[in-house]
Parts: C-alpha cells; sequence; structure tokens
C-alpha cells in the first residue's frame, strides 16, 4: 500500500472554525495537530489570496500558501512534511519553521528528525513518526476531492 502525505505538524490543537475557514482537515494525536495539504488546494487558495504560490524545494507545498495558513492558524513552530513512497521504496521530507523563519532546512528523510525539533518524544519502540500515528494515514486526498 502507498503513503502519500503532506502536513503540517504542529504542537497543540489548532482553533477547528480557522481551519473549517480555510477548508483544511485536521486530526490529533498525542497533542500533536497534523493539517493534511493538497495542491489543487493551495492553488485555490493562492489565486483567491493573490500570493504569488511557488516552491523551489523538494516538498511541493512548501510554498507561501502554507505559511500563509500556518500563520493564520497561529502556529509559533511547525514541521512541513512530505511522504511519497509505495511498498516502502520513495522519498520523504521534512522542513521546520518557526514564525516563518527556517529552523531545520528541507531535509531528505528527515521526518522523524524534525518532529523531535518540534518537540514530539518518541514512545516505547515506536519512532516520532508513529508515535503521533503517521503511519495511519496513507493520504488526505479524500478531504480534496473538490481540487481535483
Amino acid at each position: 500500500m502507498g503513503h502519500h502525505i503532506e502536513a503540517i505538524v504542529a504542537k497543540g490543537d489548532i482553533d477547528a472554525e480557522l481551519l473549517k475557514k480555510f477548508e483544511l482537515p485536521c486530526v490529533n494525536h498525542e497533542g500533536f495537530s497534523i493539517v493534511g495539504l493538497n495542491a489543487g488546494h493551495s492553488d485555490h487558495w493562492a489565486e483567491k489570496l493573490l500570493i504569488l504560490n511557488e516552491s523551489n524545494g523538494k516538498i511541493v507545498l512548501n510554498c507561501p500558501v502554507t505559511h500563509y495558513f500556518a500563520k493564520e492558524l497561529g502556529l509559533k513552530k511547525y514541521a512541513i512534511i512530505f511522504t511519497d513512497y509505495f511498498g516502502g521504496i520513495g522519498k520523504q521530507y521534512a522542513a521546520v519553521y518557526s514564525a516563518s523563519k527556517v529552523v531545520m532546512e528541507e531535509t531528505e528523510g528527515g521526518i522523524n528528525q524534525a518532529l523531535r525539533v518540534i518537540g514530539v518524544f518518541k514512545k516505547r519502540d515506536l519512532d516520532e513518526f508513529d508515535t503521533i500515528c503517521l503511519g495511519r494515514y496513507r493520504s488526505f486526498d479524500e478531504h480534496f476531492a473538490q481540487y481535483f
């Protein structure tokens, strides 16, 4: 089974009304919020907000609209994560920001490192990724069907 997610991860809860305003799905595990992202959704909001929405990195949604969402959602420190693999083969990247300033550059294979930076402490024999249940989510596409 494949795994393709793009998300913002931050410590604490996020106001449900703000998430609704921006049509963003969010799940919570172990005190962390995982906000699903989608390229079509991002392009829609870039047009609506008149924001030039370009990404120059490996994480396509590490872009101005994502940082706008993070600011509007009140996130002080957050990770942007990307996974794309099938049957254990593929890539993952992560970056960490504090008030839109880079704390950790985009790093291939850096999701667990990024999660540690934002305060995830691994439990028992789990890594940080599985501690906050990211393995449960294969994609957030069903939440963004109207943007395809």
